[in-house]
């Protein structure tokens, strides 16, 4: 019950796989049903239910994942109240812990905001665990701010404060860590492009 999808199984080839038919037909529904089962969360659309077939109430993305020699049996179920997620039929508790097992890379006309967007933009782009400790630091950095905004200045609980304060440098500090590894990853592969490029 994804898309134009009632039910539909497909086994991909290891190397390339290439989708051809007409338009509307559904070819980017099967990509985009891979990634809704990677991310749990479609690119096309913010609004989960205009991703079930129509007249349905639920709709269930499985696939298994070879890696390392290792096979996982994904599985998502979405409906009205919410979704659900599982790692060979354990249900995953934490949406973070569930969507580093499957990596997808996705391109389409809109990521041209990585390079003419905001910076907030390209982080995105940045792994998961990295997602998870920024927005444990901006729900942090948004409580704390919500709590002064609330209370006159003699009226503050400093013990309160200086204990967000300190779990907001924790975790600014492994983001710090995260994005200086990434960048430091992208400079050595960005010599070698650059050298192919110019012939140096």
């Amino acid at each position: 019950n994804f898309r134009n999808y009632e039910k539909l199984s497909i086994k991909f080839n290891d190397n390339i796989n290439i989708f051809i038919g007409n338009n509307g037909e559904g070819k980017t529904n099967i990509l985009e049903s891979i990634y809704v089962l990677a991310i749990t969360k479609s690119h096309r659309s913010y609004i989960d239910k205009n991703l079930i077939t129509n007249n349905k109430n639920i709709l269930k993305i499985n696939g298994r994942v070879s890696s390392n020699n290792e096979i996982k049996d994904m599985e998502l179920v979405m409906n009205s109240k919410g979704k659900r997620v599982s790692i060979n039929r354990i249900v995953s508790k934490r949406i973070s812990d569930y969507i580093s097992n499957l990596i997808v890379i996705l391109f389409c006309p809109d990521d041209l905001d990585i390079i003419k967007g905001s910076p907030n933009i390209r982080r995105k782009y940045l792994n998961n665990k990295y997602l998870y400790y920024l927005n444990e630091y901006n729900q942090l950095l948004k409580t704390r701010n919500e709590y002064l905004k609330t209370c006159s200045i003699d009226k503050i609980n400093e013990n309160y404060i200086n204990v967000i304060t300190s779990q907001l440098c924790e975790k600014a500090s492994i983001i710090y860590e995260y994005r200086f590894e990434y960048v430091n990853n992208l400079n050595n592969y960005i010599k070698d492009i650059y050298s192919s490029i110019s012939q140096d």
